[in-house]
């Protein structure tokens, strides 16, 4: 409980991190991916920047309905697949660069989005890894499209 109460404060606090730089490779994290998923095209490509007053800037890039990502907070990463109009991710922080399992556990965890406003807005929740409750909200606006390397 108090290692996650120290976590929901530092999250809560984000600034600028990755502006500026580009989009690179994400490793992908273990426990999202598409293996024995229907090869459905998305209805919305989430590729681009997206804002949050609280979170800062967010960039994403998209093939198929697998996305990756990162944002300013803390280093922060994510990756995971569109369904439908969710896209459920696993995020970690505090690791630039590196796979998920190379963040500690206290940052890193799962979460989702679901996509609204004709796919314009971002709006979910996250939790730690290994914690059943949910542990915070977050939400982004699209901001612009992004014009990045491609992501391997």
């Amino acid at each position: 409980m108090f290692v996650t109460a120290i976590f929901i404060l530092s999250f809560s606090g984000c600034k600028a991190s990755h502006k500026g730089e580009p989009l690179g490779v994400v490793t992908p994290s273990p426990s999202v991916t598409t293996e024995g998923k229907s090869a459905e095209t998305p209805q919305f490509d989430l590729t681009g920047i997206w804002k949050s007053s609280i979170f800062g800037e967010m960039k994403l890039r998209q093939s198929g309905n697998r996305v990756t990502g990162v944002y300013d907070c803390n280093d922060g990463q994510l990756a995971g697949v569109v369904e439908r109009n969710r896209f459920v991710y696993d995020w970690w922080e505090q690791a630039p660069g590196r796979p998920y399992k190379k963040a500690f556990k206290t940052h890193r965890g799962d979460g989702y989005f679901d996509i609204l406003k004709n796919g314009k807005r971002l709006k979910g929740k996250w939790r730690l890894e290994g914690v059943k409750k949910w542990g915070g909200n977050w939400q982004f606006s699209w901001r612009s499209n992004l014009r990045v390397k491609k992501i391997k």
